[in-house]
């Protein structure tokens, strides 16, 4: 009879711890769905569903008396059935797991809905943009953190020494250059810092040495080779100041440029219309004409003979688009025999511009006379082709 109650209450603690089990897991269950909508619920630690379960078995003994093994045997029983259950949420820790935070030790695990997941990108995604506003924000309105990041690298900009900074002012060059009558160019120059100082002067291809005055000043007179003229000048130190202007109607002038390097001398001369020597129609160094007058050209001398060994140009210009005369102008070169020049090569060059053509340079070689000391010129008639001149009509 004692057997038939033993098994009985055996029977009807099992049946209890059973159902006990199944009430308790669904339970659990509904509560972890009602909280994965706010955070993620800590799953009940195996330990404790054991001993709730033994507090069963022991409640339901209490009524019966039972065997202390198999109450133990039984709690023992129940505390492995449940325990798989926390072993199965394990592998979603990794799931969620931030790659650049490091992994706290796993105490406890929970099944994530995917809604909490995708919130929580959401909020990760959003994380940027706080911090960006945030730093706006500590920047003022329009703030960029470049602007900060250059301010604060910003170096000081020491101010120049305003007596330096006139001296500069004061030393500074001024090149002017304007279109003038018969297509020349003007040219001033003012270099209150380079008084007296040698400078080359280059324009399309002609180069002359010359000399700044006391006052810093110079005054050119430059037939133009080109109708968009630029002028270049050149200090000793290697300074260049430039200026450029248009000059209009060149393709109404003959022009022919002579040009060497000393201390040789070269004599360009021209006879218009079958001038003679000496006669109002030869046109050279010494009877230069200007420019614009009638039925006549002109000569231009640039360069300075004083200086050492200074590039020399002559330029003999027609206006042959206002000429009422027609016919031909000779050219002429002569070369002085000096003791500079004689028994020794000399080297020339000649640009030649006809009417609208584009312009054409020459190479002159010229071999003088030994060093006899009887003085002298060597002419060269005919080196440079005449000057066809049209009336107008």
């Amino acid at each position: 009879m004692n057997r038939v109650r033993v098994v009985a209450i055996s029977a009807v603690v099992l049946g209890v711890a059973v159902v006990a089990g199944t009430q308790f897991q669904k339970s659990q269950e509904i509560a972890a769905l009602g909280e994965a909508s706010q955070s993620v619920a800590q799953a009940p630690e195996p330990e404790v569903r054991a001993e709730t379960s033994v507090a069963s078995l022991v409640s339901v003994a209490d009524s019966e008396p039972v065997n202390d093994l198999q109450v133990e045997a039984r709690a023992a029983d129940v505390a492995q059935d449940s325990a798989p259950q926390a072993q199965v949420s394990t592998p979603q820790a990794s799931s969620t797991e931030d790659s650049n935070t490091p992994a706290a030790p796993l105490t406890s695990a929970s099944i994530l809905p995917a809604v909490e997941l995708a919130a929580r990108d959401a909020d990760a995604a959003e994380t940027p943009r706080d911090t960006q506003a945030a730093l706006n924000d500590d920047m003022g309105e329009g703030g960029d953190a470049t602007d900060m990041a250059s301010t604060d690298t910003a170096l000081p900009v020491s101010e120049i020494d305003e007596d330096l900074s006139a001296e500069l002012a004061a030393c500074a060059v001024w090149l002017v250059v304007t279109p003038a009558e018969g297509a020349m160019l003007e040219a001033s120059v003012y270099a209150p810092c380079d008084r007296d100082a040698r400078v080359q002067v280059e324009h399309a291809g002609l180069t002359f040495d010359t000399q700044i005055d006391q006052d810093g000043q110079l005054m050119l007179m430059v037939p133009a080779l080109i109708d968009d003229a630029t002028l270049n000048v050149t200090f000793p130190d290697g300074r260049v100041q430039s200026d450029s202007t248009f000059v209009e109607e060149l393709d109404q002038i003959e022009r022919v440029a002579l040009q060497w390097e000393g201390p040789a001398t070269l004599l360009l001369h021209a006879y218009e219309f079958g001038a003679e020597f000496g006669a109002n129609g030869h046109i050279h160094a010494g009877n230069p004409q200007e420019p614009n007058v009638e039925d006549h050209g002109f000569l231009t001398v640039l360069g300075d003979p004083e200086l050492a060994d200074g590039h020399m140009v002559q330029v003999y210009s027609f206006p042959s688009g206002q000429s009422s005369r027609s016919g031909s102008v000779t050219l002429e070169i002569e070369a002085p025999v000096t003791a500079a020049s004689c028994g020794r090569p000399l080297v020339a060059e000649s640009i030649e511009m006809r009417g609208d053509a584009a312009a054409r340079t020459r190479a002159i070689h010229l071999d003088m006379p030994d060093c006899d000391g009887t003085g002298g010129f060597v002419v060269l008639p005919g080196v440079l082709p005449p000057l066809q001149i049209a009336a107008l009509r």
